[in-house]
């Protein structure tokens, strides 16, 4: 929420991991108030293989987002 200024820095350093597991990035944005989900849907754009979003229609709050959030994973880890 509110992570236009760190996201893609923070997105930049998970991607660069190396690693023999297959991940991906899930970036659920609660209906930030800066340009937070412009900046997901754009590092979206180009990492698709990569990066999934969860882009709510209202805010639903960091409990409700996180479950959200949790409820999306795919992965073992």
């Amino acid at each position: 929420y509110a992570q236009e200024d760190t996201l893609a820095e923070t997105v930049a350093s998970i991607a660069a991991q190396r690693t023999d597991v297959p991940f991906e990035i899930i970036l659920a944005e609660d209906c930030s108030p800066d340009g937070t989900r412009a900046l997901a849907r754009s590092l979206q754009q180009r990492h698709p293989e990569l990066i999934r979003l969860l882009l709510p229609e209202r805010n639903l709050g960091m409990g409700a987002n996180f479950r959200l959030a949790l409820s999306s994973v795919r992965g073992a880890y």
